[in-house]
């Protein structure tokens, strides 16, 4: 089971300046493929690397903020041949697929504007996509060779999920964004790979988002055999990202790595053929 990084950042500004890639992730598991939160450069990045998105069987959308979902639509395009097969899954929250009303405390809040998040999914890209799966609450759905699972998040778009992929030897944790809340850690106990969105250094909290201490906290709970740590905000990147992975050295034993753009892991062997991207 391989992860390929389309992209590390995350957050507007991150996203807009491009300090990191925002393309998401592509994890390809046999003769399966699923391309997770596809971002402003999901489609170029993914073409650069030589990944074949025709043959896409599945795109899955935490929630429905730019950073996350923006060529959401361009991937189905191209998962069914401009429409011509009717074939491939989407798996998207609630939001993605019909807009939500935000909760009051991010309605006025540091980066957010307005009360409502409008869907992203058009009538027309609906039309495509053979099937689509609504990640609402909490659940649990067969996709290829794995098994889905999701819970709600914590974060400005009040459907965000977080989610893991298992087989029959592996189980693979996705938090996407989110603040720590009571049992998080539970959720994702049995994981074997954890995947961390870290949006803001240490000492720096934002409602709705990952600190470097909340990540200490989380791998300190969870005991992952291995952790990976993407989705850095502005801030994350300029405070540096050397500091924030010796802070995490020295508060965890947890294995870990903070990810680079363009990085793919084997997830089976998670620390083997690092190397060239540390």
């Amino acid at each position: 089971m391989n992860l390929t990084f389309l992209g590390t950042g995350g957050g507007r500004f991150t996203m807009i300046k491009q300090l990191r890639r925002t393309g998401g992730m592509y994890l390809s598991h046999g003769d399966f493929s699923l391309y997770i939160d596809p971002g402003p450069g999901a489609l170029v990045h993914a073409l650069d690397q030589g990944i074949d998105l025709e043959a896409l069987d599945a795109v899955l959308v935490t929630h429905a903020h730019l950073d996350h979902c923006n060529d959401m639509n361009v991937l189905i395009e191209a998962m069914t041949s401009g429409g011509d097969r009717d074939t491939g899954t989407l798996l998207a929250n609630k939001t993605v697929l019909h807009g939500a009303e935000l909760d009051e405390k991010y309605v006025k809040g540091e980066g957010t504007y307005g009360d409502r998040i409008d869907p992203v999914l058009d009538r027309f890209h609906r039309g495509l996509v053979e099937t689509v799966v609504e990640l609402q609450g909490s659940g649990e759905h067969e996709l290829g060779p794995f098994t889905v699972r999701w819970i709600e998040m914590e974060h400005s778009d009040p459907h965000t999920v977080g989610f893991t992929l298992a087989t029959d030897d592996l189980m693979v944790g996705f938090t996407s964004d989110t603040e720590l809340f009571d049992g998080m850690s539970e959720f994702f106990a049995d994981c074997d790979v954890l995947v961390l969105n870290v949006m803001r250094p240490v000492d720096h909290d934002w409602k709705g988002h990952l600190t470097t201490e909340d990540a200490a906290e989380l791998l300190n709970a969870v005991e992952p055999g291995f952790a990976v740590l993407q989705q850095f905000g502005s801030l994350f990147i300029y405070e540096s990202v050397n500091e924030q992975e010796a802070w995490l050295e020295a508060h965890t034993d947890v294995d870990f790595v903070l990810a680079k753009d363009g990085m793919e892991i084997d997830l089976h062997q998670p620390q083997k053929g690092l190397d060239r991207f540390l």
